[in-house]
């Protein structure tokens, strides 16, 4: 019988997707928009100027995917067109099917419907993902490659390991940032080393073959380590943005939790470190801050450990919420930056013009905002709630 918590994810993600749109200032909204962010011209977007450059021209699955159903559309609209809608199709199918796929997992790991359908309640509310392609996030393959990621998961705690080993080969041909999932394999799954070896190592040698035959170009490998260091608000504010408030919850969950969830295998204490330190590492060196979708990479090692404390301290949570305190205060502050949100964006506007990139850097400060109010109520139920309420120990619960 289908669930039919996957119905309303599907819903939500669908409103979601269009509200970035159509709110939230969405490259998809038109094909002058998508034009510019492939690098292409209105007239003729399949050019995907950009899907032909370095590194991007080794992330070709998805291109391939929206440009062969494009000409197989039936009707008679131009292909210009068959195209916008071929790519805006496909960014909402893997748009929702992240999200479905990731309750999937999370249910498979929590084995509680309610707590695993607040997990994607939870990777609904990041701005990854709420304004997934909104300037400078540029969601392009990205959804595609967290469906990868997470069905990867998936199979490995089934023991489907041929269908993990194929999710993992084709997932390099979406983005090299998925080669995370033999390093973790390698490291956390508890099968015989010559296994081991052979399903962590085949999608390496797959994607250094394809570099090999499709050949490289030389381009800035440190473009982004440069405009991290030139732009140090940027990267404090959109690092922060990348998870907000979840930020609070995933250091409190490792107080006092040492190594007592090591049977959580991918997920364990470990694991989380190693995901977070490779995924903000590379993206350091490598990738741009602002694209806070890079950073996002890691969601399944923020939130699973942030539902775990949740869990732990549902019934103070529920009471801290109730708070009429906490009522005020946040309704208050939420007003107040949404009734000040036109100064707040003609303020940045005349005090940094206009972006060069079509950055709404406005909207991003309010954002910004709204994201900090249940960050500050979450350091205060941490702080002085939860203390003054149990004597218990903050650690990770083993159940999973």
């Amino acid at each position: 019988m289908l669930d039919y918590r996957l119905i309303i994810i599907a819903v939500l993600s669908t409103v979601l997707f269009f509200l970035n749109q159509y709110a939230f200032e969405g490259y998809i909204k038109n094909k002058e928009r998508l034009a510019s962010e492939l690098q292409s011209t209105s007239m003729n977007l399949s050019e995907w100027e950009l899907s032909n450059k370095p590194p991007f021209k080794y992330r070709m699955l998805f291109p391939l995917i929206v440009k062969n159903v494009s000409r197989v559309i039936p009707g008679s609209a131009t292909s210009n067109q068959k195209f916008y809608w071929s790519y805006l199709f496909f960014s909402w199918l893997f748009f929702i099917s992240t999200s479905c796929m990731f309750y999937l997992l999370l249910l498979k790991l929590v084995q509680f419907r309610s707590l695993a359908f607040l997990g994607v309640l939870l990777h609904l509310s990041m701005a990854p993902i709420v304004f997934a392609f909104t300037l400078p996030v540029h969601t392009r393959e990205d959804q595609l490659g967290f469906l990868f990621l997470l069905s990867a998961i998936y199979f490995l705690y089934d023991k489907k390991y041929i269908l993990y080993l194929v999710i993992a080969c084709v997932g390099v041909f979406v983005r090299e940032t998925l080669l995370l999932l033999p390093f973790l394999l390698l490291l956390f799954a508890k099968i015989p080393l010559p296994r081991k070896l052979f399903l962590s190592g085949l999608p390496l040698v797959v994607w250094l073959v394809y570099r090999w035959l499709i050949g490289t170009e030389p381009y800035d490998f440190w473009l982004g380590l440069k405009w991290n260091l030139s732009n140090p608000v940027q990267l404090v504010l959109f690092g922060f943005l990348s998870f907000s408030y979840l930020w609070t919850h995933l250091i409190f969950s490792f107080k006092g939790a040492h190594d007592q969830n090591e049977d959580l295998g991918l997920f364990s204490g470990k694991a989380v470190f190693l995901a977070l330190g490779v995924v903000i590492s590379t993206t350091f060196l490598f990738g741009i801050f602002n694209e806070i979708r890079l950073l996002y990479l890691a969601f399944p090692w923020v939130i699973i450990p942030c539902l775990r404390i949740i869990r732990k301290y549902q019934k103070l949570w529920l009471k801290f919420l109730k708070n009429k305190y906490v009522l005020i205060g946040s309704i208050t502050l939420i007003l107040g930056v949404s009734a000040s949100s036109t100064f707040i964006s003609d303020t940045i506007r005349n005090t940094l013009g206009d972006s060069q990139y079509g950055v709404p850097y406005g909207l991003w400060v309010i954002a910004f905002l709204l994201y900090l109010i249940p960050t500050i109520f979450s350091i205060i139920f941490y702080f002085f709630y939860q203390p003054k309420y149990t004597n218990e120990p903050i650690e990770a619960i083993k159940n999973y």
